[in-house]
């Protein structure tokens, strides 16, 4: 009787080891189909400079595109927020250049004033957010190469719909908001309304608190406070990685970002990623730096003043000096690894 009893319990074992793996194996078909076919949709075909340019044929040789990265390289990306509202031509609200280090798991994110006065290759001065209009993502990168005289290698692009599935998907972030906001734009629909203290925002909130900017009750915030939220709205975002409950919506947000992301990176590459950082970003290896400026008024070609922000060859360089380091560190990483013989 007892072995009859040792023999049923194994084989219930046995059951439910067969059962849990059936279970593994088609959770992770269906993960594998979910990744192939949001990379299918956001992996679209970059475009192209403009053909016609605007300023005279002595103007400077447009830069092209840095030479894109092998998986597990060290690399930087534009990171664009957009308002596209179904728009062909979307200026981008938001524009981050990051250096990323696979081999490390640091990043480096630069927050970039969208009006910074800049030379758009092919369209002349201009202010920076004018070149996703242009050009798309392909000008956008030509652009700040010229501005960081450092090499563009990706782009990613997130419009804020997309922005706003994703924050709600994950049960909202939490910030402190400084002081009362208040803003309402009827053009185009946008509304404001948030009181001061620490809060977990929804997606449309959260969305507010890092476009806010002018207001309907008091002084107007500069560019430099509204990327100082940005950058806190994605630190709040890179914590909820760390978080395991996050896992439990990895379906959803594959699904999201499929809907909203469109980026050059190539699936080896994003693969990698992922395993890079499964485990998240922490304090330590997320750098958050912002390319800062003069705001000056400027009276344009067409003759009207328009605001600019100017920003000085040593902030210029500082920035690309931080993005350097951190691809650096990658590469010498690298190099140790290769003399010690590790694959």
């Amino acid at each position: 009787m007892r072995g009859t009893g040792r023999s049923l319990a194994r084989r219930w074992v046995w059951a439910l080891l067969g059962c849990l793996g059936m279970a593994l194996f088609g959770i992770g078909t269906y993960a594998a189909w979910q990744y192939e076919r949001m990379w299918t949709r956001w992996n679209g075909p970059l475009p192209q400079v403009p053909e016609v340019p605007r300023v005279p044929a002595a103007s400077p040789t447009p830069a092209g595109a840095a030479v894109a990265k092998a998986p597990g390289d060290p690399f930087t990306v534009a990171v664009l927020g957009i308002d596209s509202r179904g728009e062909r031509r979307a200026r981008a609200d938001t524009v981050m250049v990051a250096a990323v280090n696979p081999r490390t798991k640091r990043v480096c994110f630069v927050s970039i004033p969208r009006d910074t006065y800049v030379y758009i290759p092919g369209r002349g001065p201009d202010k920076l957010n004018h070149a996703m209009a242009y050009g798309g993502p392909a000008l956008m990168k030509a652009t700040l190469e010229r501005l960081l005289a450092l090499p563009i290698h990706h782009y990613v692009v997130l419009d804020f719909a997309g922005f706003t599935r994703l924050v709600d998907e994950l049960g909202g972030i939490e910030v402190n908001v400084a002081k009362r906001m208040k803003y309402r734009d009827p053009a185009d629909g946008t509304t404001i309304d948030l009181y001061p203290g620490r809060q977990v925002l929804n997606g449309a909130q959260a969305l507010g608190y890092a476009r806010y900017r002018l207001s309907d009750i008091g002084p107007s915030d500069s560019d430099v406070e509204r990327m100082r939220r940005q950058q806190e709205v994605l630190r709040a975002l890179a914590d909820k990685t760390n978080d395991l409950r996050t896992w439990l919506h990895l379906f959803a947000v594959l699904d999201i970002l499929g809907d909203h992301v469109r980026t050059d990176l190539s699936k080896a590459q994003v693969l990698r990623l992922a395993g890079a950082f499964a485990g998240g970003v922490s304090d330590d290896f997320l750098i958050l730096e912002t390319l800062r400026g003069e705001d000056r008024l400027v009276r344009g070609s067409r003759g009207r003043r328009v605001w600019y922000t100017f920003v000085p060859e040593r902030e210029r360089q500082a920035a690309a000096a931080q993005l350097r380091a951190v691809l650096n560190e990658a590469a010498q990483q690298g190099k140790r690894s290769e003399r010690k013989g590790v694959p």
